[in-house]
């Protein structure tokens, strides 16, 4: 039957309905647009008797637990009871279990029939913004020093959510050179990307730093062209060994 219990919310549909019905209210929706937001999500398969008890039983709990039971949901919730609710599949599925969904039902059916607790207020929650990495324009260029001398160029492309920060994502450019770039020089290069640990796009992993231009040189050098970022691309490089793996790509050209 896909439960794993008699009670109320021991089954995958029930806990949803609830904890959705919340969440609609934590992101800032009223209780109405809340309950049209859950009956719209299982509208296709309410017709559906078993799945219209787990639905309308759960959405119909919740609401009188936050003080806001609609009409419309009670009555559905109370018609579905006093027909038996879902307790003649228990009989069929799990015979042994059967008298205790009926206990289930019961209780609920009578916490309906109450009046219901003073309306519950929600507390809104404001999602953060991710913390940016670095706030450079994308298409930026930096330098970044090789351990063998010369510098290397590294072309931001843009950020990435990891947890509660957006990532820089650069890619190597296939330029090296002493001192930093010009926009001349890279021109012609500014989509192009140099394969490092066999990715063609990184971020820089750091040891406590915020900021991984701490590390590269910057320069005024903006390109205009940047392709879309390619997840399927990306690798995170240590910053101890970044330099000695993009200065082995290179030299692999």
């Amino acid at each position: 039957m896909g439960a794993w219990g008699t009670g109320l919310y021991s089954d995958d549909t029930t806990c949803e309905v609830r904890d959705e019905f919340k969440a609609h209210l934590e992101a800032g929706l009223n209780h109405a647009a809340a309950e049209k937001a859950i009956l719209e999500r299982f509208a296709d398969v309410l017709s559906e008797h078993e799945v219209a008890c787990l639905v309308y039983f759960a959405l119909a709990d919740a609401e009188w637990k936050f003080g806001c039971l609609s009409d419309h949901v009670k009555r559905r919730a109370r018609e579905l009871l006093e027909a038996g609710g879902d307790v003649r599949y228990w009989e069929e599925d799990s015979p042994s279990d059967a008298k205790s969904r009926a206990r289930t039902l019961a209780a609920l059916s009578a916490r309906l029939a109450a009046e219901q607790p003073a309306l519950k207020h929600v507390k809104v929650k404001v999602d953060r913004p991710l913390r940016k990495q670095i706030n450079s324009p994308v298409g930026s260029v930096f330098g970044l020093p090789l351990p063998g001398g010369g510098t290397a160029a590294l072309k931001f492309v843009g950020l990435r959510p990891v947890g509660k920060v957006a990532q820089a994502v650069f890619r190597v450019l296939p330029w090296r050179g002493v001192g930093t770039p010009s926009a001349a020089a890279l021109e012609a290069i500014s989509d192009q990307a140099v394969l490092v640990s066999d990715h063609h796009e990184f971020s820089i992993l750091m040891d406590g730093r915020k900021n991984p231009t701490a590390y590269l040189l910057e320069t005024d050098v903006v390109l205009g062209h940047t392709s879309p970022l390619d997840y399927s691309r990306w690798v995170a490089i240590g910053i101890d060994t970044l330099p000695q793996q993009v200065q082995d790509a290179l030299a692999r050209r």
